[in-house]
C-alpha cells in the first residue's frame, strides 16, 4: 500500500479518498472500506463529486462518517456549480474544502470566458454569485450556524477574527425579492 510505503520514507501523508462521481458512489466505497483500518489511516479527508444530482442524503452521510472519525470532507468536482451547490456542500456535506472544477477557461467557462484571440475576457454568468462569498469570506473564515424564517432565504454566516460575514441567497423559485431582517450578530 502507498501509505504504509510514505510512512516507511518518514514521510506521513495522508490523502483524500474516495472522490467518487457522486456523493452517492463515494458513500458505497467508504461503506465497503469502513472496517480496513489500514485504509483509515492514511485518510484525512472524503471526497465526492456532484454529477448525477440528488447527493444530499449521501453528503449527510459521508459529514457523519468524517466527523466521527476525524476527518474532513470535500466536494471537489462538477463542471456546473452554481451557488446553490456550494450552499449544499456547506450546509449538508459540511465540507471544509470546495472546489470549483472549470472556473474559466478559453471559450465558453462558467464563470470566467478568456477569448480564444488570448485577448479578452467577460465574467459568467454565476461570477456574481461566488463573488459575494469569495470576495467577502476570506481565508481563514469558520462557518458558524445560521437560520433564516424564510425557506427561500438561505443564510450562511462566518467568523474571522472577532467579526462576521453573512451572505443571503436568494435564488428559491419563484424569483423575486424578499425583505429580511439580519438579528443576532
Amino acid at each position: 500500500m502507498v501509505g504504509r510505503r510514505l510512512a516507511a520514507l518518514g514521510l506521513p501523508t495522508k490523502g483524500q479518498f474516495p472522490d467518487g462521481i457522486n456523493a452517492r458512489v463515494a458513500w458505497r466505497y467508504i461503506q465497503a472500506g469502513k472496517d480496513d483500518p489500514d485504509l483509515w489511516k492514511h485518510v484525512e479527508v472524503l471526497s465526492y463529486h456532484w454529477y448525477g444530482g440528488k447527493n444530499q442524503e449521501a453528503m449527510a452521510l459521508i459529514r457523519d462518517f468524517a466527523r466521527r472519525h476525524g476527518m474532513l470532507t470535500a466536494q471537489s468536482e462538477f463542471m456546473h456549480l452554481t451557488i446553490d451547490h456550494l450552499y449544499d456542500d456547506l450546509t449538508i456535506g459540511g465540507v471544509s474544502y470546495w472546489s470549483i472544477y472549470g472556473l474559466g477557461g478559453p471559450g465558453r467557462g462558467q464563470n470566467y470566458h478568456f477569448g480564444l484571440d488570448g485577448a479578452s475576457f467577460r465574467r459568467g454568468r454565476h461570477f456574481w454569485n461566488f463573488r459575494q462569498v469569495i470576495h467577502y469570506v476570506r481565508p481563514g473564515a469558520v462557518r458558524i450556524q445560521a437560520t433564516s424564517n424564510d425557506r427561500a432565504i438561505r443564510p450562511l454566516a462566518f467568523v474571522r477574527r472577532g467579526r462576521t460575514t453573512v451572505v443571503l441567497i436568494n435564488t428559491t423559485r419563484p424569483h423575486r425579492q424578499r425583505e429580511v431582517t439580519v438579528t443576532g450578530l
